[in-house]
């Protein structure tokens, strides 16, 4: 159990590489670890989300203050007092191409695909997406847990079936 719960933990964390740790354990302890691993994962993604929703927005702004990121600072602060609504209109109104909109309209498939990208410790792994997903406060916490739920189904869901 102590296990389980430095799995959550460092997986939420971001830039850790859950998944990789997670396969990790399914090859160490076989097909039969699989679910537990999946709770792990959506435990760990959805507690970086909920993390995220709890952190104001202003100390993301102060943090892209203090590392040099001045235009991201100054939208974020202009984002703060906004709604959920109002910030997802923001964001479609100054996307450059009609891609980007259709990406921002479909925030949960995106989620999902970005997830299981291959390497996608280099944006922060599963910890940072979730967490940012919850700063940017587009995402509802049962749409969200719903999308983390089927996101990290498929590798784990194979190896059960198949050991």
């Amino acid at each position: 159990m102590t296990a389980m719960v430095v799995f959550v933990i460092a997986s939420a964390t971001p830039f850790v590489p859950g998944a990789e740790i997670g396969f990790g354990l399914i090859l160490l302890f076989g097909g039969k670890i699989a679910p537990l691993v999946y709770l792990g994962m959506v435990a760990a993604l959805f507690l970086a989300f909920s993390i995220g929703r709890l952190l104001p927005l202003s100390w993301l702004a102060a943090f892209f203050q203090y590392v040099g990121l001045e235009r991201a600072h100054k939208f974020v602060l202009k984002q703060h007092s906004k709604s959920p609504r109002q910030r997802l209109e923001a964001l479609t109104e100054n996307v450059p191409n009609r891609f980007a909109d259709l990406l921002l309209r479909h925030r949960y498939l995106l989620i999902i695909v970005v997830l299981n990208l291959p390497g996608n410790s280099l944006i922060g792994g599963g910890g940072g997406i979730a967490l940012l997903a919850g700063i940017s406060g587009l995402f509802s916490m049962t749409k969200m847990a719903l999308t983390v739920a089927i996101a990290v189904a498929p590798i784990p869901l194979f190896f059960f079936l198949t050991t």
